[in-house]
């Protein structure tokens, strides 16, 4: 259930369950994600790349203390389905630790697929873009993130 957050009240029991996640950290906004999720108890999974989690080091071990997971979001995003297979493997390998791989823009293709495979982990893209990287203003976030088209498994 996704909490309302312009009140952090917890969400009416309305059935169902919606997956939150967030790209691209941890950064600054990660210990204001934590301290959301914590007043409206929520988890979320947040991909994260491993360049940031050596700027960010004590991220990630407070977002497992706090019940939510790490996604793999490669070393440095890029467009996977524009590298060759050993960059692919290049930028797995040094991304956060993970079963779960976040292809950052949601690039992907028969290799990537095939390497992820091959290297038993699982790819998981969304259902629901917020768009917040357009910063369209918490308003616009807000009403993506629950709208109509928001369905249990989003």
């Amino acid at each position: 259930m996704v909490a309302d957050p312009r009140t952090l009240e917890p969400p009416a029991k309305r059935g169902g369950t919606v997956y939150l996640t967030f790209d691209d950290g941890p950064s600054q906004y990660t210990p204001a994600i934590l301290n959301v999720l914590r007043a409206t108890h929520s988890t979320a999974t947040f991909f994260e790349l491993g360049f940031r989690q050596a700027q960010h080091p004590t991220e990630a071990a407070q977002i497992r203390a706090e019940g939510s997971n790490i996604g793999n979001h490669t070393y440095n995003h890029p467009d996977l389905a524009a590298l060759t297979p050993r960059q692919i493997q290049w930028q797995l390998a040094h991304g956060p630790r993970s079963r779960c791989v976040r292809p950052p823009y949601g690039a992907t293709n028969r290799t990537v697929e095939r390497i992820l495979s091959r290297e038993g982990l699982r790819q998981v893209l969304w259902t629901i873009d917020t768009r917040d990287w357009s910063r369209p203003g918490t308003k616009r976030i807000v009403q993506a993130a629950t709208g109509p088209t928001v369905r249990s498994g989003s």
